[in-house]
């Protein structure tokens, strides 16, 4: 069987979509399949590092909206519309990872006019931007491009339970929920006379309490939210870890520190040394951060959105209320209480059995499967 995969970057641009598709493509690939991956070759016009099997298709791609508003929404050459075609044609089957990329528009057109069935994962609900214009413009972009795309697809997946209930009607009765998996044997949890040589290591203090957020530096991640609970909260080191326009380095403030993204073996260990993870955002599927922090053991204070996307750990979550409008109190709260190792490590062995690479790629090659089926 020969699946095309389509997202907008490859693994190495460091976002949770493009990571999730490499992680489920190496799955595919492990079970027989080919799987050919078509994304773009560089973003803000400058080269990084593509996958290098033959497998993977490079196409070049025009990122000027990234640059002028952090959206990541590049446009692909129409030098490679006939790429995209032969791609198409060549695939049993194409999955696009959100279509409302213009990639996977353009394989999704392909598709259709080849007849190829299309299964879509769908990993966020809705996707929140600041400004009325751009508001109106991401609703607008849902129904001419990502809810018509559900209906045409035989199999659409979702990532969470938020993004499967935001999308329930344009997938109705070709819906399944899928959770992504996580690495349990990179993220582990901590024993508590591990944290002191982690913290030397790391150049953290071993005196104050260390609170992480991990992921992309934008609006809707809570990132003024964090801002303020750091102004306030100056008893507590933070730690951000990621890259983006709303750069904590700027804000002047003594008990932030920024590092870069950084190896799964290196983001692991500050996953095991810190106290907390926070992460007050809107409009995400169910954060691949989260997953790893709480197969890390490492207690997750998250907004009611994020939550809700996972209701079988719902009670494991620290809740900073509605779009993180509570972060501040429920930080406070959660520092002056003890820190409780046992329910630490209890966290991350459930976490560890819900998700698991391995049990997420059989379910996608199930699905696979079950339309190879229904095509012969």
């Amino acid at each position: 069987m020969k699946i095309l995969t389509v997202s907008h970057y490859f693994e190495s641009n460091g976002a949770g979509v493009e990571i999730i598709a490499a992680k489920i493509r190496r799955q595919l690939r492990g079970h027989g399949l080919t799987v050919r991956w078509i994304a773009a070759r560089s973003k803000n016009n400058i080269t990084y590092s593509e996958p290098s099997d033959n497998d993977c298709v490079a196409i070049p791609m025009w990122d000027g909206i990234r640059v002028a508003t952090d959206l990541a929404w590049p446009l692909p050459s129409p030098l490679s519309l006939g790429t995209f075609w032969r791609e198409v044609r060549s695939a049993d089957m194409v999955h696009l990872h959100e279509p409302f990329y213009p990639a996977c528009q353009i394989a999704y057109w392909c598709a259709l006019a080849l007849k190829k069935p299309i299964v879509i994962t769908q990993h966020i609900a809705d996707m929140p931007v600041a400004g009325r214009l751009r508001k109106q413009a991401v609703a607008l972009a849902n129904v001419v491009f990502t809810r018509p795309a559900h209906r045409a697809a035989a199999k659409v997946v979702f990532i969470s339970m938020r993004s499967l209930e935001f999308f329930r009607a344009s997938a109705a009765g070709k819906s399944q929920l899928i959770h992504n998996g996580c690495d349990a044997d990179v993220f582990r949890c901590a024993k508590a006379d591990e944290v002191i040589s982690l913290r030397h290591r790391l150049g953290l203090a071993t005196d104050r309490s260390v609170v992480l957020f991990v992921g992309r530096f934008i609006e809707k991640k809570g990132l003024r939210i964090l801002r303020e609970v750091a102004e306030k909260t100056p008893q507590a080191d933070f730690v951000f870890a990621g890259l983006g326009p709303l750069d904590p380095s700027n804000w002047g403030l003594s008990n932030v520190r920024v590092i870069a993204p950084c190896e799964h073996e290196t983001l692991a260990e500050y996953y095991r040394a810190s106290d907390v993870l926070v992460l007050p955002a809107v409009g995400e599927g169910f954060p691949l951060v989260v997953q790893e922090a709480m197969c890390s053991g490492l207690p997750c204070l998250v907004s009611n959105d994020v939550a809700e996307a996972c209701p079988s750990l719902m009670d494991d979550f620290l809740l900073a209320g509605p779009a993180g409008i509570d972060t501040h109190g429920a930080l406070q709260a959660y520092l002056s209480q003890p820190r409780d190792w046992h329910h630490r490590a209890d966290t991350a062995r459930r976490a560890a059995i819900l998700w698991s690479w391995e049990h997420c790629g059989l379910e996608y090659l199930s699905v696979f499967r079950s339309l190879q089926k229904n095509e012969l």
